[in-house]
């Protein structure tokens, strides 16, 4: 397991969204950077990368982007928001499977015969 330092977790982060903008696939950009899909959403959550709001690198005011520009960029905040909802579960939903696999599972067969025999 490699560790990363701060400072390249966050130029690895910088490329992705970079490379997000552009248009590539999060396995794309996991497969360029090295790295997997759940340890990229891990970085963005445990180091709240925040990619600059789409209004914010579109330099043109909303007053002059036609409707569909504005739905379109209306999407992609809700895709964002939805695609980190969905990670946080993902990463829940993984750390239960690990509890739950180090917890002993109940048998009732032997739960039978030590009440038998006791």
């Amino acid at each position: 397991m490699k560790r990363h330092s701060r400072a390249e977790i966050s130029l690895a982060l910088g490329q992705a969204h970079e490379m997000m903008q552009r248009g590539q696939s999060q396995n794309a950009i996991c497969k360029a950077l090295g790295i997997s899909v759940m340890t990229l959403h891990r970085w963005r959550k445990e180091y709240e990368y925040d990619p600059p709001p789409v209004s914010a690198i579109d330099e043109t005011s909303p007053t002059h982007r036609n409707e569909n520009e504005v739905q379109i960029e209306g999407l992609r905040l809700e895709n964002q928001r939805l695609r980190k909802i969905v990670t946080d579960l993902l990463l829940e939903k993984a750390k239960m499977e690990e509890v739950f696999a180090k917890k002993p599972k109940w048998n009732p067969e032997k739960s039978r015969e030590e009440t038998r025999r006791g």
